[in-house]
């Protein structure tokens, strides 16, 4: 493949540091690959947030594809195999403390907060705090203490409390282990959503040429501590190059997308490439080639589970991204189970030990406003037993294939780095009216969210509501935000004075 003008730019041009901002669907690993081959002299190590991105990468012999977890496992996590968990769960912190809910699920948020910062050590700031709360700072000096005691279990070998995957990323990081030795140019994708562990050991490696590709408008995990270090690196220093040409679809979707860089204020805009589709943003699924896949994209996992529901009534096959198993349906039953005093059949031990009664999860939900607790709680709610044959009907219509499946779910999370031919955009991402009640930042990560859902069609997409609503919007989005809040503020001042009065 001859690369395009902007891709040259940057391969032959080296330089110490560098910043790619590469718009969606440009080819950035195609860049990585053009990039590998030109110099095949030099030793590379690619780094992506995702297995399969770097799985499929298909990178020449002398660059090696790596996750930053599998990087810290061949360092750190290799010697703690005999006691992984996927995540450390409140019940076990609760026992293992001797503490009650609110302590456990306190310092467990303050340990995610640490392995997702670039700190060396566990700090109050890690810790969540509550203005409302006279109490909060005394609480927050017990956190970090009951944080700082787990992450001490942790690290030792005959220690019953298992070691996580961000644990030892994060042993990692603060080993700032220097790879110059073993490479000599450092590849890093999706450098929007680095998790600050990974940045870490990025900011290690000054003996090597670093270059860092990524969109700023396709941060997504900023909820997870993530961040964009395309902009800390070009901050520093960098070289910035552009890549705005997409291969994946036209300019009409292009043209699409770019409203909402628009609203973003990113500068540069998607120039897309001809097709052959005449009409590529569709107002109803009816106008969809029924011969080619669909892509269901929303925003949360419930509506994910429902989407996937009236497809399999439908009589289609379904591959579900990210994995059938990744999605909470052990949760639901055990909680099922649990609503219906059939306590023998809870498969978790762990869920077993930490709640007596259905009233017990409900109660725990509430006060430690957990996410993930408050979304099978919703669907239990919904579909209570009807949840049996809704799993055994989604088992028999899932593939394991992707290309195999007539119908493809996921929510924007586990659909990012992926393409589709056609896509159904949900009605669960905020609307125009939602968004401006939202704070800037928030309003930022939502959109960031729909531009990536609306990027992941190749051929056609139908558009919902709420896409509509901001993809229509002639004013600034972060300035009606503005003008709401202050109007806010101005009606409840008044309030307050016809009350007074």
């Amino acid at each position: 493949m001859k690369p395009t003008l902007e891709q040259q730019n940057v391969i032959y041009k080296p330089v110490r540091l560098a910043v790619i901002k590469a718009l969606a669907g440009t080819g950035k690993t195609t860049l990585f690959r053009l990039f590998a081959n030109a110099y095949p002299e030099l030793r590379m190590l690619y780094i992506t947030y995702n297995r399969p991105i770097a799985d499929a990468a298909n990178l020449p012999p002398n660059c090696l594809s790596l996750t930053g977890h599998q990087l810290a496992y061949q360092f750190v996590g290799k010697y703690y195999r005999h006691k992984f968990a996927e995540n450390l769960s409140m019940g076990l912190i609760r026992k293992h403390l001797r503490c009650d809910w609110s302590i456990a699920n306190g310092t467990m948020v303050t340990l995610e907060n640490y392995f997702c910062s670039e700190d060396q050590e566990i700090e109050k700031k890690h810790a969540p705090y509550n203005p409302k709360n006279k109490k909060s700072l005394d609480i927050q000096e017990q956190l970090v203490s009951s944080a700082k005691q787990i992450w001490n279990e942790m690290q030792l070998l005959e220690s019953p409390v298992p070691m996580t995957h961000d644990g030892y990323l994060k042993g990692f990081s603060i080993a700032q282990v220097d790879l110059s030795e073993h490479f000599d140019v450092l590849l890093v994708d999706e450098g929007q959503d680095l998790n600050p562990a990974v940045r870490a050991f990025m900011k290690a490696q000054t003996n090597m040429r670093v270059y860092v590709c990524g969109d700023e408008s396709q941060q997504i995990y900023r909820y997870r501590g993530a961040e964009d270090a395309l902009k800390v690196q070009e901050n520093s220093g960098a070289e910035v190059f552009s890549l705005t040409q997409s291969f994946r679809f036209n300019e009409q979707v292009a043209t699409y997308a770019n409203a909402f860089l628009n609203q973003l204020g990113v500068h540069e805009r998607l120039k897309g490439t001809d097709n052959g589709i005449i009409e590529s943003v569709l107002t109803s699924e009816n106008d969809l080639d029924e011969n080619l896949q669909i892509a269901y994209i929303n925003r949360t996992i419930v509506l994910t589970i429902e989407v996937a529901i009236e497809a399999d009534e439908r009589g289609k096959s379904i591959y579900w991204t990210g994995g059938f198993n990744n999605y909470p349906f052990n949760e639901l039953f055990d909680l099922l189970y649990l609503k219906l005093e059939q306590y023998d059949k809870i498969r978790s031990r762990d869920f077993k030990r930490d709640f007596t009664t259905f009233e017990d999860f409900v109660e725990v939900a509430k006060k430690t406003k957990n996410i993930d607790m408050a979304r099978i709680l919703r669907l239990v709610s919904k579909y209570d037993t009807g949840l049996f044959d809704i799993y055994e009907n989604l088992k028999r219509s899932k593939v394991d294939k992707i290309e195999a499946a007539e119908v493809v779910v996921g929510t924007c999370h586990r659909t990012k780095g992926l393409e589709f031919d056609q896509v159904v955009l949900g009605d669960d991402f905020c609307d125009q009216l939602k968004l401006i009640e939202r704070t800037e930042d928030e309003i930022r990560d939502e959109l960031n969210l729909m531009y990536v859902a609306i990027t992941r069609a190749k051929l056609r997409f139908v558009e919902s509501h709420p896409f509509h609503s901001v993809q229509r919007c002639s004013q600034n989005i972060f300035e009606l935000a503005r003008e709401f809040q202050k109007n806010k503020r101005s009606s409840s001042g008044r309030f307050k004075k016809r009350r007074q009065s």
